[in-house]
């Protein structure tokens, strides 16, 4: 099983593999993450600097790969909604008010 581990904010996985290949995301709460991930729905969402939970959550993901796929979906459907056209023409219009 694949997953996305998120250092940076959600734009920092932008790569075509990404976006191709919906998996899913394992984030400290911090930044954006802890606004946008829903732990277990979305993501997986680690409270930061806990590493013992990153590693179990990584466990979790390996034994349930179905509920690992399903996270990946939701968080794929979450990437596209942030990163759509339509987000950017609003955050736009919002910036040049």
């Amino acid at each position: 099983m694949k997953v996305l581990i998120l250092a940076g904010g959600l734009g920092s996985c932008l790569s075509e593999e990404t976006t191709l290949k919906p998996k899913p995301m394992v984030a400290f709460d911090v930044g954006i993450h802890k606004e946008t991930i829903v732990h277990r729905k979305n993501g997986c969402l680690i409270k930061s600097g806990d590493f013992n939970s990153f590693a179990n959550e990584l466990n979790f993901l390996k034994n349930h790969p179905e509920e690992a796929n399903i996270i990946g979906m939701h968080g794929y459907e979450l990437y596209k909604e942030l990163t759509s056209e339509e987000m950017f023409k609003n955050k736009l219009k919002t910036i040049f008010k």
